[in-house]
């Protein structure tokens, strides 16, 4: 394998000689900026089943988590900002089958546009409820990481929580917001 140049160059100056980093670049050693080097972010969810939670529908092997017309979306938002999304990934479509509790559901997507380790502020998890028993997802663990198609930088964790459960979402809380 070849390596590939990345998308580095000379930062600009001021008049007085001070650098400036461009917005959304990062300072590398020896003054250079690299440019929004993550474009590929990865969930991993692990469902959770207790308390009564899932008993039915086709998760196989385990007790289903979550109904296969459920689906489940995650919105991430810029630093700084939870009211504009910065963009929207499907987890889960209403048309996959059902979660089995305790499988981890892993899910690796593009970003629309690369960000820096810094760039993402929160992440909004929604669940959108089908009729399929149970229509309720019980979280036991998430990861979120940030990685390059370019295999540089080295991968980055997000978020890595875990609890028993560590958020319930149903159609009385169809959300959760978790900061990055």
């Amino acid at each position: 394998m070849t390596p590939t140049t990345g998308a580095t160059q000379s930062a600009p100056t001021t008049p007085t000689g001070a650098s400036t980093t461009p917005p959304g670049a990062t300072t590398q050693p020896g003054g250079t900026t690299q440019a929004n080097p993550f474009d590929s972010i990865t969930f991993t969810i692990v469902p959770f089943s207790g308390g009564g939670i899932g008993a039915i529908g086709g998760g196989g092997g385990g007790l289903t988590a979550l109904g296969g017309d459920s689906a489940l979306t995650a919105t991430l938002f810029q630093a700084g900002s939870s009211s504009t999304p910065f963009q929207s990934i499907s987890l889960k479509t209403s048309d996959q089958p059902a979660w089995s509790s305790f499988a981890p559901q892993t899910l690796t997507t593009s970003l629309t546009t690369p960000v820096t380790a810094t760039s993402l502020g929160s992440v909004t998890i929604a669940l959108i409820p089908g009729t399929e028993s149970p229509n309720i997802l019980a979280i036991q663990s998430i990861q979120v990481v940030l990685s390059s198609s370019s295999g540089m930088p080295a991968p980055v964790m997000l978020l890595n929580q875990s609890g028993l459960p560590l958020e319930t979402l149903s159609p009385a809380h169809l959300s959760s917001t978790m900061p990055l």
